[in-house]
This record gives structure tokens, C-alpha cells and sequence, in this order.
């Protein structure tokens, strides 16, 4: 009869390789999604931090870059609600950087 441990760990044993796996050796659409996720990550958090604004560059750049290659990896996987939520992010955030942009050439001339 075996042992609780022993179920336990012959459960936990194929997820355990799989994981370390994934670690170790990332697919090229996991760097993209990754990639994707820090820049609109790191966007966020230097708007907390106070070191950019809503309305500029440093903020929409990295946002729409970031949802533009979320969008690509859930257009290529067929994953449509995920498609829609950065697909929807990455154009709000190039309308309002070219907004930004026609503005600050307007102020300019």
C-alpha cells in the first residue's frame, strides 16, 4: 500500500520538471510576452512613483509597445478576449501619444 507522501510526491513530480522546464529555457513567444508585460508593468509603476505623467511619452511609448506585442501573441494564439483588452490598450495609448504629439507641435509654431 503506499504511503500519502509517496501519492504526493509522484503527483507533484511531473509538474515540478515542467516548471523548472519553462524556467530555464523561455520560447521566443514567451520573451515577446514577457517583454510585453514588463514595459506596460514598468510604465505603471514609474507613473506611482511619480517619475512620469499619463500624458507623456515616457508612459504611452511603453504602454503601446508593450499591449501591441500582448496583441500580436493573442492574435496569433487565438485568444480574442485577450486580444481585445491589449489590442483595445495599445491603440488608446498611440491615439493619446499622437495626441500629445500634435499638441506639443501646435504649442510649438
Amino acid at each position: 500500500m503506499a504511503h500519502h507522501t509517496d501519492l504526493i510526491l509522484s503527483a507533484v513530480a511531473p509538474i515540478n520538471g515542467s516548471i523548472g522546464t519553462a524556467l530555464s529555457t523561455p520560447s521566443p513567444n514567451q520573451v515577446v510576452q514577457l517583454t510585453g508585460a514588463a514595459l506596460i508593468l514598468l510604465a505603471y509603476l514609474f507613473l506611482h512613483l511619480g517619475r512620469t505623467g499619463p500624458r507623456k511619452p515616457s508612459y504611452l511609448i511603453p504602454n503601446c509597445v508593450g499591449a501591441g506585442l500582448l496583441a500580436f501573441e493573442a492574435a496569433r494564439t487565438a485568444q480574442y478576449g485577450f486580444l481585445a483588452l491589449e489590442g483595445t490598450w495599445s491603440l488608446i495609448s498611440f491615439v493619446v501619444w499622437i495626441r500629445v504629439l500634435a499638441q506639443r507641435d501646435s504649442a510649438d509654431h
